[in-house]
């Protein structure tokens, strides 16, 4: 699956920076996860531990009904 951060793809590798760089800039920042059912857990995982070693503190997860 893909990783947009405002409507911008982004590389998993760059997830970290590019949200320290957001919370720079507004530091009350909410960050949505949506997953789609045919994403993987361990990509979706990623991208949570990656948000977390931002610091992102406002993280609403949604996750696939079936």
């Amino acid at each position: 699956g893909q990783v947009f951060i405002a409507e911008e793809p982004v590389k998993i590798g760059d997830i970290e920076q590019v949200a320290k760089d957001i919370l720079k800039a507004t530091p009350e920042a909410i960050f949505h996860i949506s997953r789609s059912i045919e994403t993987a857990q361990d990509v979706f995982l990623t991208v949570l531990d990656e948000l977390k070693k931002a610091d992102a503190r406002k993280i609403s997860v949604a996750v696939p009904t079936e």
